[in-house]
This record gives structure tokens, sequence and C-alpha cells, in this order.
């Protein structure tokens, strides 16, 4: 929770020039009679606490700390979303975001190496900001970025990387069975394009994302399972995945190569294709006459792999890891909340009155040096013992941004 902030000098012309504008409307508009007297029997400070709870709220802001030492003006960043709470209610501050089967999506520029992007929420909905995107997406294609990749029921078809075909296809076995007869749906939004297949107890999920050759791939489950997804490649001539494991490939070979690894690059003459795993993971590399390559993770509750295509000498360190991202402590802000100030000025007089159990009469304005944010209440008569007293609170809007506000209340 924020304590209240230091007095600066500027926030003390500001708040003369409040007060300023304040006496100029209170002599204008009312000419009570003041009587101190009554200043000990008016209950003034309850009804300014029952008004900040009726018209403040919380922001809460949570840095997300990111570091990298790729150069890359679109990389996407994937968090898990463990957040409680409606989606909608859920902003990231500097980028166009996605939310999407508990991940947190959004793209960042590297360098610099070190960043940080705020994670917001609120109990208002958040309206996304207007971008160009170079993604174009169907629900049976996406071109991004030098590729193009076709799908079919949520599941790749074909991949065209540099006008070359990468990818013939990929299969994706739930316990042995293809889910290919499962259901399928597609999201388009700006940033990325997501293919999905579903079959009882398994969903695989394809991300496609603006600026970044590369698809990124997510089994989740409902309980532990044998997944196996086979990627029919294109014949490369050489495989990596560390200096003990790599070489030329054999077009000949009857039996495949078996490797427990979270990479493994195909290369040919300038390009690659690296594969990328959440975690190590068992893997077939078969080469008779095609090259195919079986990913056979045991899938405890969600499994990530990706493809990234890239140019030859790639550093693959970059590949792997492009960067780090943590969540930091969450930041809680109070304030006023135009929006439950709204609604305030929509309720009548006597609902206020009787919500709050005042028996004394009251005005409450909100202002600033230059508006008049809120006024409620009624307007006491002349000759009429009246208490005043202002208080100095800060205003909040969804993206926890503060401003210094006044609160003006009369009660007699």
């Amino acid at each position: 929770m924020f304590s209240k902030r230091g007095i600066s000098q500027t926030d003390w012309v500001i708040s003369l020039a409040i007060f300023l504008v304040y006496l100029a409307w209170f002599f204008v508009v009312i000419t009570p009679a003041l009587n101190p007297d009554t200043k000990g029997s008016l209950p003034v400070d309850d009804l300014k606490a029952r008004f900040m709870v009726n018209a403040s709220w919380q922001v809460n802001v949570t840095p997300i700390f990111l570091k990298s030492n790729i150069s890359s003006s679109k990389e996407p960043i994937i968090l898990d979303f463990n957040f409680a709470g409606n989606a909608l209610n859920y902003a990231v501050k500097e980028a166009y975001w996605v939310i999407d089967s508990n991940r947190l999506f959004f793209l960042a520029g590297f360098p610099p190496e070190k960043a940080r992007y705020n994670l917001v929420h609120s109990s208002s909905n958040y309206t996304k900001p207007d971008i160009t995107s170079g993604l174009y997406a169907s629900e049976t294609e996406a071109k991004t970025s030098d590729m193009t990749a076709e799908f079919e029921n949520g599941i790749i078809k074909e991949v065209r990387y540099k006008d070359s075909t990468k990818i013939f296809n990929v299969s994706i076995y739930d316990e042995g069975y293809p889910i290919s007869s499962g259901t399928s749906d597609f999201l388009s939004d700006k940033i990325l394009a997501r293919y999905r297949t579903r079959s009882s107890l398994l969903n695989n999920s394809f991300y496609v994302f603006d600026g970044n050759p590369g698809i990124y791939g997510y089994v989740d489950t409902g309980k532990e399972k044998s997944v196996d997804i086979h990627f029919k490649l294109k014949k490369y001539d050489e495989f990596y995945i560390n200096r003990e494991n790599s070489g030329n490939i054999d077009y000949n070979a009857t039996e495949c190569d078996s490797f427990n690894t979270d990479f493994i690059d195909f290369l040919d003459s300038g390009y690659g294709a690296a594969f990328v795993f959440g975690e190590k993971t068992d893997i077939e590399m078969c080469h008779n006459r095609e090259l195919i390559l079986k990913i056979k993770p045991v899938v405890a509750s969600s499994f990530s792999y990706k493809v990234i295509f890239h140019d030859a000498g790639a550093d693959y360190d970059d590949i792997i890891t492009p960067y780090t991202a943590v969540f930091g402590i969450a930041e809680i802000f109070d304030g006023l909340s135009g929006e439950k100030m709204l609604d305030l000025r929509s309720s009548g007089y006597p609902d206020l009155k009787h919500g709050w159990k005042m028996k004394n009469d009251f005005n409450i304005t909100v202002f600033n040096s230059t508006a008049t944010l809120l006024r409620v209440g009624t307007t006491p008569m002349k000759n009429v013992n009246v208490y005043s007293k202002m208080y100095y609170v800060w205003m909040l809007d969804k993206y926890a941004n503060q401003t210094r506000e006044a609160i003006n209340i009369l009660m007699w």
C-alpha cells in the first residue's frame, strides 16, 4: 500500500492554486455563516471516509523485468498468466498484449539489454492500443517476416521460409491416436495468430507472431499423457545438437537416431530450422530417404516447443534463450476513481445521505486548479451555520497515473 507522499515545492504551488479556486467559488456561490463551534460535533471526517469508500479504487501494478542480449524489434514475450479475475481487467501498460490459454503475450524490442514493462490490474476493462501489424492471418494461413504457414484443422500443413518449403506437414498423436479428428479453432489479434486443435484432455496450440520467423507450440493436458509430435522436414544437409552430436545427415539410414535434448538445429546452405523445447525430452531423427523429427514428451500438464527459422551462423544461445522475464512484486495504488465518481453523480442526494447514514446535510466538491470534477449534495441556505473542511487526495486512473486533487466538504 502506498503511503502519503512528501509535499514538494511543486505540490505547494498546486495546493495553493486549488485553495484559491475554492475560495473564489465559496464566496461567490454560497454565503452561509461559518460557525467554528460546530466543528467538534459534526461528523465531517466520517463523511469523508464513507465518500472515499464509494469513490476510490485500487490499481495493482506488477512489474515485468526483461533481460536480453539479442537485437530484435519484435521479440515475442510469453509468460504463464496465473492471475485471478477477469482477463479483461488486465493490461500491459507499454505494449499491445494478448491473454490466451493462461498465457500472457506481448512483443518487446531489444536493445536495451534490460527493460521493465508493467502489468496493470483494476476493476475496469482495458482497451488495447491501436497498432499497425505486419501479420496476415486467416483460418488456413499466416504470413509474416519471410515465412508463410498453412494450417488444416489447427495443425501445420506446410511452412515456407524464404520461398522454400521447410516443413511439409505435422502430425500429433495422443497416446498413439492422431488428434486431427478433434475440434479446432482460430484466433487472430494484431500481434499473433493462434491455431488450436483439441481432443479429449489434450489441446495443441500453434502461435505465429508479427515480425517473427518462427512457430511456437504448446501442448496442454488434463492429466499425464504420452504425446508424439512428428515434423516432416525438407532434406537438410546437417544437424547440430552439440559438438558430440552433430554432422551430415545420411538419407540411407534404416534406423532412427535417438537423443534426449532441449534443442536441435537442421542446416543447409545459408539457412537453418532450430527446434527448441521447454525441457529436455526424447526425440528421434529419422532419415531414410526423407527427414522426420519425432518429438516424444511425456506431458504432465504443459509442454512448449518452437521452431525458429534463421540464417546460417546464428548464435544458438540467442535462439535457445533469447530473453529472461520475471514478475516483480506488485505495487498497490489507492486513489479516487473517475468511473466511481460518475456513479456517485448519478445517485440522488437522499440515497447518498441514507447510505452514508448522515443526519446532517452536506455538500462535497472534488476539484483541482482547472476544473470541478464532482459535486454531490445540497446547497446550504443563507444564515445557516456551516462547517467547511478541505482534504488533499490523489486521483488515480486505471494505468496508475496520479493527479493531485482537493475535496471540500460543507456540513450543517
